[in-house]
């Protein structure tokens, strides 16, 4: 008792969280005695192994005072530790457990608790407490961690209490009083639940062993429903308990949880937590999320039970890969087990061994990276309700799983995407881990409904949609999970719209609703049965499902929402659907069931045949669910064509597509059509049909489920199409620069082939299947007749009224008068009226016409019909005889149709049908009646059609993998050629619309490349009419068919035939467009050409404006009528060909097109001077072609009035023809007369008239005269500028058109001057264009000066003031040029006899030609240019033999070397006189003829103070100064032709001067032979000695130096040396000698005895003047003993650079004057003084006899020998070593004789001496 009150003590003393920590003496102390003591007091019967007493209430008084004393000791570690080592301590506890008693049991379990978790249970809280609090690292807070002590406590009482032998048989014992009836206390469940809490649950799972957790585990999974009976426990903490174990269960795997799933579904507890895990919030809604994620993962019923309540695409977000969680979320999330989840994917019913999968933890390498773009890491997106989810992170989650789509069909078949092309189960109960994991910032949240269709790199996954990063981490899930339950959760409470999920406010209270009602419904049936109503109630949920009123209207096919999959935001959403092929069979199916019942009574009805099917939720059927599923089929079939297969219904749907009255369906359709033939998964079938074998691509393929690599090669395998090698992709053409032209194209054939042919591709196997699958669709379309139906809706585009103007893009002007133009061609007060129809009661059944009508009797049943009908305010005419009303509009039968006045049993009529038919059989107009508006206008649909069309060629290619041309061509190119396909497509250009244009010339080219026979005749179709006519500048397609076709129409017969005619009569395209155009076509290509006709231009190469390209189209559209607006009315019209007048083009009616240039803007300077020119040889060879065919042209032989006889028309008063009506003549005859119409001979004769007549009036006036002079003119100069530019390149060729040339010079000759007229103003131009051609650029003043030249010239009878003086400057400057060229040139001329006709033309010219005449005067050019080409000439030996017997022509060549106003004249007559030099003979003509007097007074023309840059540009060219180079004649000959390649007129004449007088110096020297090798020439005695008077000696001797600049200072300035004597006065004597000599005739011995007055009594001895020398030896040597004055300081001349080596230098002319001023005594002493000793000697010795007769010299001899004397001794005194030529006795004795007794009468000769 003592001790019994001792407990009661404790209990009453210490508080129940246990002792306070440590004692008095620092820690507690026990004894286990004590313990023994105190569990003595335990009633008697609760030992170990007896049966469970009864105990009384004293008893149980006493154990639990006991036990809570215990409880109390055991909160300190260490005395814990002393109770646990107590004997049979555990054994006692365990008896008291399972004594029956609630009270006992409970705090026995509260005992164990202490010892299990022992800082909860100190605390009063939860062992599972830790599983909600976030702890600080580091923290040591005892109210939230488990101290060191604490975890060793735990652990070793579990370690006791749960031997390995006992851990099952205690845990039954610790179990068996929840399996007690009736159920335990409120507390004693909860302390129950706790310990094995403690045991299972983390934390305290931590402290336990995995053989202890699991098999607790497994113990409380086996209480089944009596564990979930305590889910509805009125105590919390027993529920949450209840909860946490259960998640502890199901975190152990689907094994573990097994027992508990079924039990979940029976009580209704899956009901509960789906409620709360969707709307709750907290705590509360993570427990019941993760039990819903426990029960129901990888748990058939409950996953189908899921399906029936949540819309599949919610559904499917737990196949979302997991995504690892962010760093910026570790520390706002709840404590969670650390355990990695995994991403998982349903599993296939039948697995695959083939791709096994491997789970991947969070953050592993995924082993395919997902094919689906990656999406921005976007901000934490939380649960309702928890840290961090806010308003702008869920707008951005609802963004981006916009993407999210679904695709269920039914409850059998969900289109999930699987690895190896399986399909998901049909319950999603098996579940296995994904191959790969997502990223925290690449992974996105996308239900695995759809993917696309392309490869991975090594094994297909699963792509997911985009996820956002938190959805996935909260609330975390074990690893035993297979489903993405966060991803679940996170998905259900964002909005979704999009085609895989709509879930929305509305939804969500649907789905509240629902649940509310069936748990409400539960739970009123369990409170009946605890009031004693029957048995316990369990939920029926195999029957349980949610239906959603808000999604009813939406038309949903196996889980897909259509309309949100066509319209959504999502772009690429069709690309990921996973089951294509099941999708569209269901979209078919849905729209089988959809089809209007009265399509065949032509009514529009909106109901639907049958049923619709058990996967289409939310059916809506009519209208719009044919049209959702018409565009659902197209659009899944364009992304997926491969998966799908060949479509099965093609028939059904051309059929449909044929009959619906729904314009939209129809459009709807048509897309369809155009789907299966072109899908968007089979690539660019244009680049790619080439590779496919045509055995490959059969009518029937295999079925291909699968879009991976590897296993489409496995398919193409069987299928036996081959692996194809990658083949080399042909590149581009380079662009061509200004100027430059490619190759023509060779062959016809090679034309259509290149122009055709795309660059191939190699097709992926995927790409491959599709367009096997296309072309399998294509074959099926031309056997139903779709052809013919896609050509139908290509002409229904004329019935758009409303016609598009020109492309953007062009000329503003070309588009706006085109389009203008093209609106005022068509447009009329009312449409035209191009219909018949037969009432009720009439009959026909022939074609109608007109005769038809009026010859027709009456019927007797159309008595009843009106005579008109009233259709709005038109008037239509009712039956006529024939019983044929009309004619009508379409707008007024359509309104008679709505009337009933015409059925659709009407028989109609138009032009063009071969007989009536009924209304309904006419496609054209059964359309017109459809209802409702289009997807499309007219031409869209249009549009559509050719692309269809298009791709259908393109499938069956024409040529085979070796580029053979497949005969017989596949049957798309024969059906498309045929004449009921060709014209409609051709005739779609005249709709004006740019797409259109482009796609029907784009298809012509395709279909006709390979196609000879049909693009022969393509010309009849008139599409080139029609293209001309179009007014865009999308022309590229155009110019392609028109590169390809316009030379091989069969309009003139054969190609063969016409292989030799000129490319603008080879072209059909000729008679139409400018030659230029056609060279551009024909050479550039089509994007040139398309460029060039879209274009404003006007160069050498192009002529092409807005107002031609305006005019052209005018005309095409006049000629064409009203056909074009025709159309409108009846579409299936067909163009009556008829061959167009040939067009004239005022703007070119002064050009000339030669080879590949327009000559006028080739020769215009001033605009495109220095344009490149190529082809040079050909041009040339052109050139003379053409003007050898001008010269022969002979006139017309048909006069104008024949020809307005012949065309039927009557000119004007004036005689002038309108070129309208020329026109329209023409095109009546040619209706009749042209070989397409009228094959007779007789016809094929007159047409031939009709066209000459029409030619001779385009012709005019000038068509009756024979060669016209300004064209030859122009080929003139083309030929100038030809040569003038590229005479490097010309030079190897022969120049052939002398014979023409001369031709153009001997007829101006003949005309006598009289008979010319002056023609100041003609003379102006002429010698204006002459000049700019020759690079003077003049002014108006200039040409003025041309102009008063040439009418004085002609008022004095110049022969040169006719019209052809133009051809004349040009002709003679082609002469010099092509001498100049070429010696062959030159030897070519003088061969034809040009030389005396270029004599007899400088002769005419300089006798007419004054000195001071202008150098662009029309006399100066011309002889000018006769002058360079008679040097030319002069270089060639031959020519130079011919030149001596002109003995004229040289005069006139002197004579016009003082022309100084003509530099150009002057610069020419001395090179020609320098290159005759080199012959003796002509060297003696040219002194006869007077060449001195004209040539030495130009050495006075040098000027040394001539500026540096001008003196840079004189030229040496007869010197070794010069670069051989630039100063060679014809083919290497010397002469300085580069001098003669100057322009007429100088700006800085003294510059011209100068070279003047170089060139004459050379001539002098030249005339003399004084030049050096290998300039020298025949030395001439006369000429030397008529220089040296002229000159002087020693200045003459200085004209053979190579360089003459120091002479021609000389002579241009006054110098006194002891060898020269040089001043003014000696050159004005000189010049009056030589004016004298030119007035009155050149006196050859007058020249050479000529002296100068100045130096008559000079003494000069050995070429020394000896009074200077005398002087400067009497002055020293140190005075200045010479002068020399100059018109400026030495010092202003610097040297200048030679950039060619060829300039002479103002520096060297100054140095040399300078030199001479500074000249010492002569060079050669020695000659010097034996010179002076013989004049001496024969002086005094021989004369005087030795200086004894003295008296016998005169003074004026006496006074020289004295001067002799004294220049001896002072040249002595200078050089002593010249003492030594007086050592002989002859040498000595005149100076011995002047010492002599008898010289000593002369004082100054005896000093000297």
């Amino acid at each position: 008792n003592i001790l019994l009150e001792c407990v009661y003590e404790i209990n009453a003393c210490v508080p129940y969280a246990g002792l306070p920590a440590g004692g008095a003496d620092g820690a507690w102390e026990l004894e286990s005695s004590a313990v023994t003591a105190v569990l003595a007091l335990l009633p008697e019967e609760l030992q170990p192994g007896l049966p469970p007493p009864v105990l009384s209430p004293d008893d149980i008084k006493q154990a639990v005072a006991v036990l809570h004393c215990l409880q109390r000791v055991c909160s300190s570690p260490q005395l814990a530790a002393v109770v646990l080592s107590a004997p049979s301590a555990l054994l006692r506890i365990w008896c008291c457990l399972g004594c029956g008693s609630d009270h006992v049991a409970a705090e026995a379990a509260r005992l164990l608790l202490r010892l299990f978790a022992p800082a909860a249970a100190r605390h009063g809280a939860a062992p599972w407490r830790l599983l909600r609090a976030a702890v600080p690292l580091g923290s040591e807070d005892a109210a939230t961690t488990n101290s060191r002590e604490d975890n060793t406590l735990a652990k070793t009482a579990k370690h006791v209490a749960f031997t390995p032998q006992q851990q099952q048989q205690r845990l039954d014992l610790l179990l068996q009083p929840l399996r007690a009836q009736p159920p335990p206390s409120h507390l004693t469940s909860m302390a129950l639940l706790e310990v094995i809490a403690a045991l299972a649950v983390d934390p305290g799972a931590r402290t336990s062993e995995v053989s202890l957790q699991d098999t607790c585990l497994q113990a409380a999974a086996s209480l089944g429903r009596l564990l979930f009976s305590l889910f509805s426990h009125p105590a919390g903490r027993v529920a949450d308990g209840v909860a946490v174990l259960m998640r502890a269960i199901a975190g152990r795997g689907a094994a573990a949880a097994a027992p508990m799933r079924e039990a979940a579904l029976r009580e209704g507890a899956l009901l509960q937590h789906l409620q709360l895990a969707i709307f709750a919030s907290g705590d509360k809604a993570r427990l019941s999320q993760e039990l819903v994620a426990s029960w129901a993962d990888e748990y058939a019923p409950a996953l189908a039970l899921l399906r029936r309540i949540l819309p599949a695409g919610l559904v499917r977000y737990l196949n979302a890969p997991r995504a690892k969680p962010s760093a910026g979320l570790s520390s706002a999330l709840p404590a969670a087990p650390l355990v990695p989840a995994v991403a998982t994917v349903v599993r296939p019913a039948v697995a695959s061994d083939a791709a096994p999968q491997a789970a991947t933890a969070l953050g592993a390498p995924a082993a395919a990276p997902l094919v689906f773009a990656a999406t921005p890491a976007l901000a934490p997106q939380l649960m309702p309700g928890s840290a961090g989810a806010g308003p702008a992170a869920a707008a951005a989650a609802n963004a981006m799983n916009g993407q999210l789509l679904a695709s269920q069909v039914d409850s059998g078949k969900p289109y999930l995407a699987l690895p190896n092309g399986h399909a998901a189960s049909n319950t999603l109960t098996e579940l296995q881990p994904s191959a790969a994991a997502g990223n925290a910032n690449t992974a996105s949240l996308q239900p695995a409904l759809m993917q696309p269709q392309h490869h991975q790199q090594q094994h297909p996954i699963i792509p997911l949609p985009p996820q956002p990063t938190a959805s996935v981490v909260v609330p975390q899930v074990s690893a035993g999970l297979r489903g993405n339950w966060p991803a679940l959760w996170s998905a259900a409470g964002r909005d979704h719209c999009h085609a895989g999920l709509i879930w929305n406010e509305t939804t969500r209270r649907e789905l509240w609703d629902a649940l509310e009602r069936e748990e409400a419904g539960l739970r009123a049936a369990r409170t009946r049965v605890a009031k004693g109503a029957g048995g316990w109630p369990t939920w029926n949920w195999g029957e349980f499902s949610v239906t959603y009123p808000s999604l009813s209207g939406q038309l949903c096919i196996g889980g897909v929402y259509v309309r949100l999959l066509l319209e959504g935001g999502d772009a690429s959403a069709v690309e990921k659907l996973a089951n294509p092929k099941e999708f569209f069979t269901a979209c078919y199916h849905t729209l089988l069931c959809c089809q209007e019942a009265s399509d065949a009574t032509g009514t529009d009805s909106s109901s639907t045949s049958g049923s619709n099917s058990s996967s289409i939720t939310a059916p809506a059927a009519g209208k719009a669910t044919q049209q959702l599923c018409v565009k659902a089929m197209a659009a899944s079939y364009s992304a997926h064509a491969g998966v799908i297969g060949p479509c099965e219904g093609i028939p059904h749907i051309l059929q449909l597509l044929d009959t619906t009255m729904q314009r939209s369906l129809r459009h709807g359709l048509l897309l369809l059509v155009h789907a299966l033939i072109a899908p968007r998964a089979a690539g660019d079938m244009t680049a790619m049909t080439k590779h496919l074998p045509t055995a490959a691509i059969a009518t029937s393929l295999p079925k291909v489920a699968a879009s991976d690599d590897q296993q489409t090669a496995d398919t193409l395998s069987q299928a036996g199409v081959p692996q194809l090698p990658v083949l080399a992709v042909p590149l581009p053409p380079p662009q061509l620069p200004r100027g430059q032209a490619t190759a023509s194209v060779g062959s016809t054939n090679s034309n259509m082939t290149s122009s055709s042919s795309p660059q191939w591709q190699v097709p992926t196997p995927a790409e491959t299947i599709a367009i096997c699958a296309a072309k399998a669709n294509g074959y099926v379309l031309m056997d139903c007749g779709g052809m013919q139906l896609l050509v139908d809706f290509i002409a229904a585009a004329h019935e758009c009224t409303e016609r598009r103007a020109a492309a953007a893009g062009a000329g503003a002007g070309v588009a706006a008068a085109g389009a203008g133009h093209l609106i005022t061609s068509i447009s009329h007060a009312e449409a035209p009226k191009e219909w018949y129809f037969y009432p009720t009661g009439s009959s026909s059944s022939t074609p109608v016409t007109t005769s038809d009508k009026a010859s027709s009797a009456p019927d007797a049943t159309t008595a009843d019909i009106p005579d008109s009908y009233q259709v709005g305010e038109e008037r239509v005419p009712g039956p006529d005889g024939s019983g044929c009303a009309g004619p009508i509009s379409k707008e007024a039968m359509k309104q008679l149709y709505s009337k009933g006045v015409i059925t659709r049993y009407t028989r109609v009529w138009a032009a063009g049908m071969p007989a009536p038919v009924e209304l309904w059989s006419v496609r054209e107009l059964r359309w017109m009646l459809s209802t409702g508006l289009g997807l499309l206008g007219p031409f869209e649909a249009a549009l559509v059609a050719l692309q269809v069309l298009h791709q259908l060629a393109a499938l069956q290619p024409a040529v085979d993998e070796t580029g053979g041309v497949l005969q017989p061509l596949p049957r798309a190119h024969r059906g498309l050629a045929d004449p009921a396909c060709l014209p409609h497509v051709a005739q779609i250009m005249l709709t004006g619309e740019p797409a259109l244009v482009s796609a029907a010339a784009s298809l012509l080219l395709l279909v006709l490349a390979h196609n000879q026979s049909a693009v022969s005749r393509l010309y009849l179709s008139g599409v080139f009419l029609f293209g001309l006519a179009y007014c865009g500048s999308n022309l590229q397609e155009m110019a392609a068919l028109f590169k390809a076709a316009h030379l091989v129409q069969a309009f003139r017969g054969p190609a063969e035939l016409t292989a030799g005619l000129p490319l603008v009569q080879r072209s059909y395209l000729g008679p139409l467009l400018p030659e230029s155009l056609l060279h551009m076509l024909d050479s550039y290509g089509p994007a040139v050409f398309a460029a060039a006709l879209a274009g404003d231009h006007n160069t050498p190469e192009v002529i092409w404006t807005a107002g031609m390209r305006q005019r052209l189209i005018q005309a095409m559209l006049q000629h064409l009528g009203d056909f074009p607006h025709r159309l409108s009315q009846h579409c299936h019209a067909v163009y009556e060909y008829t061959p167009p007048p040939p067009l004239s083009w005022p703007e070119l009616g002064d050009e000339i097109w030669c080879h590949r240039y327009y000559l006028a803007n080739l020769c215009d300077e001033e605009r495109f001077r220095g344009w490149p020119v190529v082809e040079h040889i050909q041009l040339l060879q052109a050139l003379l072609g053409e003007w050898r065919a001008e010269l022969a042209r002979q006139p017309l032989a048909m006069s104008e009035a024949q020809a307005c006889k012949t065309l039927g028309i009557t000119p004007a008063g004036d005689g002038h023809v309108d070129e309208d009506e020329m026109r329209r003549a023409y095109r009546a005859l040619a209706r009749r007369y042209h070989p397409d119409k009228n094959p007779s001979p007789e016809a094929q004769a007159t047409f031939l008239r009709v066209q000459k007549a029409y030619e001779r009036l385009q012709a005019g006036a000038a068509g009756g005269q024979g060669p016209q002079p300004w064209r030859i003119l122009l080929l003139l100069r083309a030929q100038v500028i030809l040569y003038r530019r590229y005479s490097g390149l010309l030079a190897p060729y022969k120049y052939a058109g002398y014979p023409q040339l001369l031709e153009v010079l001997r007829q101006q000759q003949l005309q006598e001057p009289g008979q010319q007229q002056p023609a100041a103003d003609g003379d102006a131009k002429a010698c204006q264009a002459a000049t700019a051609s020759s690079g003077v650029h003049t002014t108006g003043s200039s040409a003025a000066t041309v102009a008063t030249a040439s009418a004085v010239g002609a008022a004095i009878g110049n022969f040169l003031s006719g019209d052809r003086v133009q051809q004349v400057l040009a002709s003679i400057e082609l002469c010099w040029l092509t001498c100049a060229a070429s010696a062959k040139n030159a030897e070519e001329l003088m061969r034809t006899g040009g030389l005396a006709l270029l004599a007899t033309l400088l002769s005419r010219c300089a006798g007419i030609l004054p000195f001071d005449t202008a150098p662009t005067a029309a006399e100066a050019v011309i002889t000018t240019h006769t002058l360079r080409t008679v040097a030319g000439l002069a270089a060639v030996e031959g020519a130079r033999r011919e030149i001596e017997g002109h003995r004229q022509l040289l005069m006139d060549i002197i004579r016009c070397c003082a022309l100084e106003r003509a530099p150009a004249a002057v610069d020419a007559a001395l090179v020609a006189i320098c290159h005759m030099a080199a012959s003796p003979q002509l060297q003696q003509l040219l002194l006869e003829a007077g060449a001195l007097p004209y040539l030495v007074p130009l050495l006075f023309h040098y000027d040394v103070t001539l500026a540096a840059d001008a003196s840079a540009r004189l030229q040496l060219p007869f010197s070794r100064l010069s670069s051989s180079s630039i100063n060679e004649g014809p083919e290497g000959v010397p002469g300085g032709f580069r001098v003669l390649d100057s322009a007429l007129m100088r700006p800085n004449m003294q510059e011209a001067r100068s070279q003047h007088a170089l060139l004459a110096a050379q001539a002098l020297g030249r005339l003399a032979g004084l030049l050096q090798e290998p300039y020298t020439t025949p030395v001439n005695a006369a000429a030397s000695l008529a220089l040296s008077s002229l000159l002087t000696t020693s200045l003459a001797d200085k004209l053979g130096a190579p360089d003459p600049r120091p002479l021609l200072a000389c002579l241009n300035s006054s110098m006194e040396t002891p060898q020269v004597i040089w001043n003014a006065a000696m050159r004005e004597e000189l010049a009056k000698v030589l004016a004298d000599q030119r007035a009155v005739g050149s006196d050859l011995d007058a020249l050479q005895s000529f002296t100068f007055t100045g130096l008559q009594n000079e003494l000069q001895v050995g070429g020394v003047f000896i009074r200077v020398f005398n002087q400067r030896g009497r002055s020293g040597p140190s005075a200045t003993n010479a002068t020399v004055t100059a018109a400026t300081t030495a010092d202003k001349a610097t040297t200048a650079g030679t950039g060619q080596g060829l300039l002479i230098t103002a520096a060297g002319s100054t140095a040399a004057a300078g030199a001479a001023a500074a000249a010492p005594a002569p060079q050669d002493l020695a000659g010097f003084c034996k010179a002076l000793v013989r004049y001496l000697y024969d002086r005094l010795v021989e004369r005087c006899y030795r200086g004894t007769e003295l008296q016998q010299l005169s003074v004026v001899e006496a006074d020289s020998v004295v001067q002799v004397v004294q220049a001896l001794s002072h040249l002595l005194e200078s050089e002593p070593k010249l003492l030594g030529l007086l050592s002989s006795k002859s040498a000595l004795s005149p100076v011995v004789a002047c010492v002599t007794p008898a010289a000593s009468s002369w004082p100054p000769l005896y000093e000297q001496a």
